[in-house]
């Protein structure tokens, strides 16, 4: 992209030039485009000129300085004329105040910082008084260095009030999702044992029957028995193996039984811990707020003092 200066440079600390004046760029083809530009502004509004001051697409823009007022010679040789507007302070009662006190979480030492940049261009830009532009920028910057005050204490206040949430989240899960789950598990697992049980009973009555008849033709003298012998072997060795994998199956299932068991008899200890870890953390919530009211008082009444006024 290029860029075309209107007035005068001025050199910054890495010798590049910079204007801080009213300078044009190619290759604006929307006003969305616009936004991608380093001279665009979080205050800046966009004024469309092709189509009023000259008809054909010149794909340029021009980024004037604050308080710069534009003339219409230049606004018949670019597409847009983009303004540098002033940004207004955030209201310390009813914006700034839920930083502090509330659970907002917008950063206004941002807004503060692009005050003081805006009337640090408003000095460079030669449309203003310079003086005023200077006093400008120190009383953004006192805000900015009052609002930092308060840093660490919003910064512990907001950790712990994440903490909350968290605690909050865990007893949410485990008393609408993990607490029904593990018991609806535990009413399978039960179902199970008892199946299996009643299985083993059944293969231990089934192992005692061949038992019995395999006795019984083991004392037999008669040699056509030898035929019936095997298969009751092999029914006796069957029988046995399912009893194994039975019983290893109805250990297994009893393991998982007193491990839901220890999960569902321990629930209420455990959110009585919870709870009590929340409301701790709720009194050092209340207490960090308690140490913030001088902070923010010192920041309200630095408003009041400079006749801050909060346009709305």
């Amino acid at each position: 992209m290029q860029v075309f200066p209107i007035k005068s440079f001025r050199t910054n600390s890495n010798n590049k030039q910079m204007s801080f004046k009213g300078i044009v760029e190619n290759n604006h083809y929307s006003e969305w485009a616009l936004q991608n530009s380093q001279n665009w502004h979080k205050n800046s509004s966009v004024d469309r000129t092709v189509g009023s001051f000259h008809s054909n697409p010149t794909y340029k823009a021009y980024f004037a300085a604050p308080m710069e007022k534009v003339p219409d010679y230049i606004k018949e040789t670019v597409d847009f004329v983009v303004y540098d507007n002033e940004p207004r302070y955030p209201d310390v009662n009813e914006e700034v105040s839920k930083n502090y006190f509330g659970t907002q979480r917008k950063n206004y030492k941002e807004d503060f910082e692009e005050i003081r940049q805006y009337y640090y261009r408003r000095e460079m830009g030669g449309h203003a008084d310079k003086t005023e532009a200077q006093y400008q920028q120190w009383q953004a910057a006192e805000c900015v260095r009052l609002y930092d005050k308060a840093g660490d204490l919003r910064y512990k206040k907001e950790t712990t009030e994440d903490e909350v949430k968290e605690l909050e989240r865990k007893i949410k899960q485990a008393t609408d999702s993990d607490l029904p789950r593990n018991k609806g598990a535990l009413e399978v697992e039960r179902n199970l044992e008892t199946r299996l049980n009643n299985n083993l009973n059944t293969l231990n009555q089934k192992n005692e029957k061949y038992g019995e008849l395999s006795k019984i033709i083991n004392e037999g003298a008669d040699v056509s028995s030898y035929d019936e012998k095997y298969f009751i072997s092999s029914q006796i060795e069957n029988v046995k193996k399912n009893i194994d994998s039975t019983k290893k199956e109805l250990k297994d299932c009893q393991a998982r039984i007193k491990k839901l068991e220890t999960y569902i008899a321990s629930f209420p200890e455990w959110l009585n811990e919870m709870t009590a870890k929340i409301k701790t953390k709720q009194a050092a919530i209340e207490g960090f707020k308690a140490k913030l009211i001088p902070l923010f008082d010192e920041l309200k009444n630095f408003y009041v003092k400079q006749g801050i006024k909060v346009i709305k």
